[in-house]
């Protein structure tokens, strides 16, 4: 549905009532196939919307972890802030996301950083496993850029290989064995987005958030 609309001129980056794109959409709703298939036919990663939340964001916020190494690899950053300066870290932290929290400290996002209500992502999190992964990355010793490329550059191997299960599924080729029950269900979010009317969906507010 989604190659049939483009393929007729609708707009890749068209907008909402709250400036949601299509493909921060896909990226709250867990839509992998849809997120790889939009950047990969030109998306525009820089739009936010109306609170400033990236697709980046909304991935950390709904624990989308699979999403999050896309977009990190896509070259978003995890130190963007939104309208109320939280990052995604701040969102992951928030709904006890650990292992998107771990991710987006892998690529270096900063674990002091503070919002407009002044608290840092330990200050939000309620989650005890969560709390720990942020309390021993806050106390470490900050890391250099050489060593954030370095650790993105070791994420990269992962990354590249859920772009390749995501492409394999888009073009309607099998993965992996191992991977095939994931494809197919990843392979049916572009059926079942033709079946959702986007502007009945309820989106968390910003005054809902952090």
């Amino acid at each position: 549905m989604v190659k049939f609309l483009l393929a007729r001129g609708v707009e890749i980056n068209a907008l909402d009532i709250k400036q949601t794109t299509p493909l921060v959409i896909a990226a709250q709703y867990d839509h992998s196939v849809l997120v790889f298939f939009l950047v990969k036919e030109g998306a525009d990663i820089s739009l936010l919307d109306d609170c400033s939340d990236s697709a980046l964001h909304w991935a950390a916020y709904k624990g989308h972890l699979r999403i999050a190494w896309l977009l990190l690899e896509k070259g978003y950053s995890p130190n963007d802030v939104d309208i109320v300066s939280n990052t995604p870290l701040h969102l992951a932290a928030s709904n006890g996301h650990v292992h998107v929290v771990s991710c987006l400290l892998e690529d270096g996002a900063d674990p002091k950083a503070k919002n407009s209500f002044r608290n840092t992502a330990l200050d939000v999190s309620t989650v005890s496993e969560v709390r720990t992964c942020l309390a021993k990355a806050a106390n470490a010793k900050p890391q250099t850029e050489e060593q954030i490329a370095e650790k993105h550059a070791g994420n990269l191997e992962a990354y590249y290989k859920v772009g390749s299960d995501l492409k394999a599924a888009v073009e309607g080729r099998g993965g992996a064995a191992e991977t095939s029950e994931q494809i197919d269900k990843l392979k049916a979010a572009i059926t079942a987005a033709e079946e959702v009317d986007i502007s009945q969906i309820g989106r968390a507010s910003c005054r809902e958030r952090v």
